[in-house]
């Protein structure tokens, strides 16, 4: 979805499909994907202008098609193990069937797609904090200050219970999401962004606490510093919290029209 010119915003999406005898033929780059570099298929948002003003489409596209180049993995902050990058694509040639949904439909199909990410991110979230969480409760039993180990002073429980809250919350946002999403539920967009909205922020004051709980050897580069990088990168390179709450917002005002 993503492009150089206009990040995410599908509106200024200028990847273009044609009609061809056999199907279509793609061109356009997209910029910051998500596994770009060692994926075998991607799901590539474009346009058919033929089709008038609705004409954003989905192309299930094979990476190792003539006329795809992707570029170097990025450098990032975080997320070491999600290899990001971009595609580009010359008269890509896709058969009538690469078409996901129908042509024109995309933006419907797409914010399903979206949607339902978005919610994933609050289970992926509270099974990932899960174990780390385990882990500093029993550091915490056994590291001592004062003559007594630290989960005895209220600070340290303060931040291990956040820790377990923020795992709570996240878990019950996301899965109220997908059940919003399978129920046809209006609102389910709104929900899903919250999932992810709570969920990522959670995940970075998590982090936080992880670190801290550790005193200095927390803030030394290793196991500790590498949750606060990749927690950064899931409000950041996975889709920043203001877009979550734009979005918020949007389904908000479409509720409440006038």
């Amino acid at each position: 979805m993503t492009e150089p010119h206009g990040g995410s915003d599908v509106a200024r999406t200028r990847t273009l499909a044609t009609r061809t005898p056999d199907g279509w033929s793609l061109t356009g780059k997209k910029d910051h994907i998500t596994n770009a570099p060692v994926a075998d298929r991607a799901l590539i948002l474009g346009r058919v202008p033929d089709l008038g003003r609705r004409d954003i489409t989905l192309f299930l596209v094979n990476l190792h098609s003539p006329g795809v180049r992707r570029g170097p993995a990025e450098e990032l902050l975080g997320l070491r193990s999600s290899p990001t990058g971009a595609i580009e694509l010359r008269d890509v040639a896709l058969p009538e069937p690469a078409v996901l949904g129908a042509p024109g439909e995309g933006l419907r199909t797409l914010y399903d797609i979206i949607s339902f990410d978005r919610a994933l991110y609050g289970l992926v979230i509270a099974a990932f904090l899960e174990p780390q969480l385990d882990k500093a409760v029993g550091f915490a039993r056994q590291r001592e200050a004062f003559g007594t180990p630290i989960l005895d002073h209220q600070y340290v429980q303060g931040r291990v219970t956040d820790i377990r809250i923020t795992i709570e919350i996240a878990r019950a946002t996301a899965r109220a999401g997908i059940d919003a999403l399978v129920a046809g539920d209006p609102e389910a967009s709104l929900r899903c962004s919250v999932a992810k909205l709570v969920g990522s922020e959670g995940l970075v004051e998590a982090a936080q606490n992880l670190m801290r709980l550790h005193g200095h050897a927390g803030y030394m580069r290793g196991a500790q510093t590498r949750i606060v990088q990749d927690a950064l990168g899931t409000l950041i390179a996975g889709g920043t919290s203001e877009m979550q709450r734009k979005n918020i917002l949007n389904q908000m005002l479409a509720s409440h029209p006038g």
